[in-house]
């Protein structure tokens, strides 16, 4: 894998922890819809779809599904493919 693709991944990730604890911040207290419309909220929104164009754009560069399967192949040694993807 590419290393922009690891840091592409690694950022989405960091930014889905990062919307989360904002959206959590940002709804402490309100009882209205019109409080959810806060600077913490806003900005987990724009880390939201920051990190899912993130995401889209890795899942079209690279082939996730065959790397995941080549793993799970690794993971699971001596057991067939269908096996280990079955759960």
């Amino acid at each position: 894998m590419e290393r922009m693709t690891v840091m592409l991944l690694s950022s989405a990730a960091f930014s889905a922890a990062c919307r989360q604890l904002l959206f959590r911040v940002g709804a402490r207290g309100c009882l209205h819809w019109q409080e959810f419309m806060n600077l913490p909220i806003l900005t987990g929104l724009l880390l939201y779809i920051a990190s899912t164009a993130m995401w889209i754009y890795v899942l079209a560069k690279e082939s996730i599904c065959q790397r995941l399967l080549i793993h799970c192949a690794d993971v699971c040694s001596g057991i067939r493919r269908r096996d280990c993807l079955a759960g």
